[in-house]
């Protein structure tokens, strides 16, 4: 049974042997867990095992349908040492239930650290709606138009950005609009980067910098969750650009 090692000698027996040998007054004592009946006889006794044949026994096991007051006095008019006790916890078989759940757990923080450049732990997990940007600041190595070769026409637009940048009061008496945003065209490495980062040096302002593919992930709401984030970080920022 469940609590000694004299349960590997107990046979499971037929309800009619059961009641033969109680009305026979041949149980001595009995273990009762979850309406298992484990009991002990005073003497060996020969049963038909499931084989058909003969075999002692000392020990044995059934399920009874059901344990009342009604069982309980018949146990005690045959004089049957009886005690109930509870079921050990399985926790190997609850361990097995919640196998599947922590390995798909397992596999979904893996995923985030993955896709989060495979750092930050179970930070990273909750920060998976956040922005990636790059933040240039002031204690990092200036950029000015002085760095950027050539675009003469497009630093001279850029120039009025960092005017706006700079003095935006001035234009506000005015009732002038500050543009929210400037679209540089161009393709790949032509200086559409140096040129951002140098309106933010000549302005002397933070400066955020974030590619398009940061935004693209496999998740619905991920991208849109991080623009958001993005842009609540510049208001925190102000003034500042966003590239």
């Amino acid at each position: 049974n469940l609590f000694n090692s004299k349960g590997a000698d107990e046979l499971e027996i037929q309800y009619s042997e059961y009641r033969s040998f109680l009305t026979g007054g041949l149980i001595a004592e009995a273990r009762v867990v979850d309406e298992i009946f484990h009991g002990e006889l005073s003497e060996q006794q020969m049963i038909i095992n499931p084989a058909g044949m003969s075999q002692e026994i000392v020990r044995f096991r059934l399920k009874l349908p059901f344990i009342d007051r009604e069982v309980m006095n018949e146990w005690d008019k045959y004089n049957v040492d009886y005690t109930f006790r509870q079921k050990s916890v399985d926790w190997t078989g609850y361990f097995l239930n919640f196998l599947p759940w922590i390995a798909i757990l397992a596999f979904w923080i893996f995923l985030m650290r993955r896709m989060q450049g495979g750092a930050g732990g179970m930070k990273s997990i909750f920060n998976f709606g956040k922005s990636r940007a790059k933040v240039w600041t002031s204690d990092k190595p200036k950029v000015t138009f002085d760095h950027v070769a050539g675009c003469v026409e497009a630093k001279e637009e850029l120039m009025e950005v960092v005017d706006f940048l700079k003095r935006p009061k001035r234009y506000q008496k005015l009732g002038a609009k500050i543009p929210r945003g400037v679209l540089l065209v161009g393709p790949p490495g032509t200086g559409k980067t140096l040129l951002a980062r140098a309106v933010a040096g000549e302005a002397n302002v933070a400066f955020f910098n974030l590619s398009g593919a940061d935004f693209v992930e496999m998740f619905v709401g991920v991208g849109a969750s991080r623009v958001r984030d993005l842009f609540e970080q510049g208001k925190q920022n102000q003034p500042c650009i966003i590239f």
